[in-house]
Formats: C-alpha cells, structure tokens, sequence
C-alpha cells in the first residue's frame, strides 16, 4: 500500500507510517522512498504512546539516516501550546545522529524545494 501511494506524483511525505498495527516492510518502503525522491514523516506524537512505538521512530529515523532519506519533523501539534514543542524530536535527532541537511522541515526554503512547489 505504501509503495503504491509513493507512485503518485502528488504525494510528497509519508507520515504515521510507524503507526501501522500490522507493520511494513520497512526497507522496501524506504528504498522506494530514495528512488522516487520523497520524504518520511518523524512524528513527534507516536513519541507519547510508549517505548514500543519511541523504538520504532528510532528504528526509522536510523534507516533514513543510513539510507540518506529525507525526513520531515514536526511538532504534530493537536492543541496551541505544542505547536512549537520539537524538544522529544530533537533529542531523538541527536540520539540517532541524524544529520541537519536531510531534515525538511528545517527552514522553509529547504522544505518548498524539497516539495518543487
């Protein structure tokens, strides 16, 4: 299914993927991602449900590093005074080591030329 999405020029990013109950197959999906040129969502949110789901963000936010894959990170805020939190992503960024240049989401000029919008 996430491949299959990827195929379409009008999606972008992949986000929530770490959230599917049944899982994915997550090197698949990531070198689909490299060769279609896009981009996965960390989603800061599935950092509140627990160890289970931080080691998945972990695991992904690993193989996009090691694979060179662009990520977007946002605050995934639900209510206004978490629209600026980046604190739990930011210290997942640098437990990882995951390197400024591939995330998106940094600035807005580098997220609108990711995107070619």
């Amino acid at each position: 299914m996430l491949c299959k999405t990827l195929e379409n020029p009008l999606v972008n990013i992949i986000g929530h993927c770490d959230r599917l109950k049944n899982g994915f197959n997550i090197d698949k999906v990531l070198d689909v991602v490299k060769s279609k040129n896009k981009i996965i969502e960390l989603n800061y949110s599935s950092l509140n449900l627990g160890f289970e789901a931080e080691e998945k963000i972990i695991e992904l936010a690993t193989l996009c590093m090691e694979k060179e894959i662009y990520v977007s990170i946002g605050s995934d805020a639900h209510i206004a005074h978490e629209i600026d939190n980046f604190t739990k992503m930011e210290s997942l960024a640098n437990y990882v080591k995951l390197p400024s240049g591939l995330i998106v989401t940094n600035n807005l000029g580098t997220f609108v030329n990711k995107l070619n919008i």
